[in-house]
């Protein structure tokens, strides 16, 4: 049906643009840097139900773009069971803990052992014993994330194994691994020194005997186990202690990072996704003479500990100013960062760094950190106490408070938007665009402010999280931050329930013979939309080509009157299938935008016989409902008639009724949490059926391209 745009996945989006760059004289990396980032992070296998999904609540294909819930010391069921509140908090990645078998069992034990994770025994995906869950749950997990529009990445120990006491191996090591003195460094069993590099990337860390990065059998062993994660359906990776791991700008014979990145990259990318890599890297990179973190960049981002944690601190202390810090610690640019404003390290190591700042502290401090642009940012998800209650429970549900899900949501709106960071008092604040700030009463709660605004254009705007009215106005933010201390401001976009007609009451008996008339979209004024729209676009944007200023007008389909490669990306995502947010295709006629496109089921022509008598549709969704979603009926006739009829009942007996006239129509399984339908509030949905087919409708289960497979009978 033609409102269902995603059946055509991003690796064909991809193929496209690299045909377009080929068939112009002049090529710009620009365009080809947009495809990748926007396209290829997803699996040919969940591409379609994951974007579709994601687009349903705001979230982001790529990591990067999006925030991260560190689900830490979460059971994979655990976690599988609050997706539906994980992405509705705006969250577009799970990370989950480490999933390499540890070196002991982990089952009934409390998070007091949450460090036998951070001991692996091996390569290879947990077998057993384990509180965490099995590797079909992982599986699991990673499917049903999936049908959200959310990535798992997971947590990945390869600097060090366990160890049994002192510096002995752990028993549980693979022989193959333990007894051959080639897998491990020469430092293994003496401590580290952080003043000198060689020992910083050689000697233990804390007893735990060091592994010989450069051995080409433990690089076979890591890619083997990354390839096992991809398998289940992992689509990214934390590396523990990357800082500990050399890098090839050390020599040329440090090459585990290219060696094991590269051939899982191209693993990945044979299943239609390309990885996302971030590695922890505390302090500072260039401890002990190391190398600048931009040698690490080359291969993943990286966390900046110090820049979250010193937010936090200023935070905690009351000082705005320093809780507004603009600069990144490493040196290296905002899409390779990696924030926090807090780390299962501060709140369960000895140090105690944040064990003791309050939620509400913490929460203001991701309000600072989430608000960035580019950087992306880690919500830790506390255990009972610093170290209480038992592994693979869930104690804290703080991640989902409405303080921190607006956080969420605002970062992923205001994606790729300009930001300035300032500070007023006790508030901390930051501006995205000229439509959006984050406020944050570092020194109390409930506050009425009035700050300057460096960017924010004039208006009204809604605070939502108090739900609180902010004017901008003479160059000053002003209203009242609610009880939480952080005040979200901006006016999020609501989506109509059903398209409108663009249709006037009353025409005109005869128009203009001046009217300018064009297709958006159509750049080169054949009055089609095709891949060579995109080439003079292209070629608009490097000063090959001076468009008409009516074909100026038809390519600015993003109407921020400029061609751009937003542009570019926007009509190659129509031309396969994505969703049409700019309206593509349609004749704009004297500055009034008609839809000239019809849904592929409709009927060729108008039906000459007495229309089709109303129906009640019965759906058994039995085979693919888990209990809380909502059911709804979109029926149509044509692009401008159409209808969303609310569908009672649940599990094998659901039904809804079909209006007189209407003979297609789609079952659409709907976000439970929303009362509107919409397609930006919809799960899946079902192929395009026709009454003629039958109204007795069952799901046999899933299929591709965010449906599931059904039967038609009378």
């Amino acid at each position: 049906m033609f409102l269902n745009r995603h059946s055509i996945g991003g690796k064909l989006l991809s193929v496209m643009l690299a045909a377009a760059m080929v068939s112009t004289v002049v090529a710009t990396s620009a365009v080809s840097s947009v495809a990748v980032t926007d396209d290829t992070q997803t699996s040919d296998a969940v591409a379609d139900k994951v974007t579709s999904s994601a687009n349903n609540y705001g979230l982001k294909d790529n990591p990067q773009d999006g925030v991260i819930l560190h689900a830490w010391q979460w059971s994979f069921q655990n976690i599988k069971s609050k997706l539906p509140e994980i992405a509705a908090a705006g969250y577009s990645t799970i990370q989950t803990s480490v999933v390499q078998q540890p070196k002991e069992g982990t089952t009934g034990k409390t998070n007091e052992v949450w460090w036998v994770y951070y001991q692996p025994a091996g390569f290879y995906i947990t077998t057993g014993n384990n509180a965490l869950g099995t590797k079909s749950d992982l599986q699991e997990l990673c499917a049903a994330a999936s049908e959200y529009g959310i990535r798992v990445i997971v947590d990945v120990v390869a600097n060090h194994l366990g160890n049994k006491s002192g510096y002995d191996k752990a028993d549980t090591i693979p022989d193959d691994i333990k007894n051959d003195s080639s897998c491990w460094h020469d430092l293994w069993n003496q401590e580290i020194n952080y003043g000198n590099r060689y020992s910083i990337t050689h000697g233990s860390m804390g007893g735990l005997p060091d592994l010989n990065s450069e051995s080409s059998k433990i690089q076979g062993y890591v890619t083997n186990y990354l390839k096992e994660c991809i398998d289940v359906g992992v689509t990214g990776f934390r590396f523990d202690a990357a800082k500990h791991i050399s890098v090839p700008d050390e020599g040329s014979e440090y090459t585990f990072w290219p060696n094991v990145l590269n051939p899982t990259t191209t693993y990945a990318q044979s299943k239609g996704f390309t990885p996302y890599y971030y590695g922890e890297a505390l302090y500072q990179t260039t401890d002990g003479g190391g190398p600048a973190a931009t040698s690490y960049t080359k291969y993943m981002s990286l966390t900046d500990d110090t820049t979250g944690n010193g937010i936090r601190g200023a935070v905690a202390g009351g000082n705005a100013a320093g809780a507004a810090k603009s600069s990144y610690d490493k040196g290296i640019s905002a899409d390779k960062v990696v924030l926090w404003a807090e780390s299962h390290d501060t709140y369960s190591n000895d140090s105690k760094e944040s064990t003791y700042v309050s939620d509400s502290n913490i929460n203001k401090t991701w309000a600072m950190v989430a608000s960035r642009n580019k950087a992306t940012a880690l919500y830790f998800a506390r255990t009972q106490g610093f170290r209480g209650g038992n592994i693979g429970q869930i104690y804290s549900t703080q991640c989902f408070n409405k303080e921190v899900a607006e956080v969420n949501k605002f970062h992923n709106y205001f994606a790729g938007q300009s930001e300035y960071l300032s500070s007023s008092g006790s508030i901390a604040y930051n501006e995205r665009g000229t439509s959006g700030v984050i406020l944050v009463n570092v020194s109390g709660t409930s506050q009425q402010v009035s700050v300057a605004a460096h960017k924010m254009a004039d208006g009204t705007y809604k605070d939502q999280v108090s739900g609180n009215t902010f004017t901008v106005s003479g160059g000053q933010i002003s209203g009242q931050i609610g009880n939480t201390g952080i005040a979200v401001v901006y006016n999020a976009t609501e989506q109509p329930t059903s398209a409108p007609t663009n249709s006037p009451t009353q025409k005109p008996t005869s128009a203009p013979t001046t009217v300018e008339t064009y297709v958006k979209g159509d750049a080169n004024g054949d009055g089609a939309v095709n891949m060579k729209d995109c080439v003079i676009m292209q070629k608009s944007v490097v000063g090959s080509v001076t468009l008409t200023d009516k074909n100026l007008k038809a390519a600015d389909v993003t109407g921020d009157s400029k061609v751009a490669v937003a542009d570019i990306v926007a009509v190659m995502r129509y031309l396969v299938g994505f969703t049409n947010t700019y309206s593509i295709g349609s004749v704009v006629q004297g500055g009034v935008v008609t839809p000239t496109s019809s849904p592929t089921a409709s009927p060729t022509s108008a039906p000459t016989s007495a229309p089709v008598p109303s129906g009640t549709v019965k759906f058994d969704g039995s085979a693919i409902a888990v209990g809380n979603e909502r059911w709804a009926l979109y029926v149509w006739k044509s692009e401008s008639d159409n209808k969303w009829i609310d569908m009672s009942g649940s599990g094998s007996s659901i039904t809804g009724s079909i209006p007189d006239g209407y003979t297609n129509f789609i079952i659409v399984r709907m976000n439970g949490a929303t009362s509107t339908n919409s397609w930006d509030n919809k799960w899946n949905q079902s192929p395009d059926l026709s009454t003629s087919s039958g109204l007795v409708v069952k799901a046999t289960g899933w299929g591709s391209n965010g449906q599931f497979n059904v039967t038609q009978s009378n």
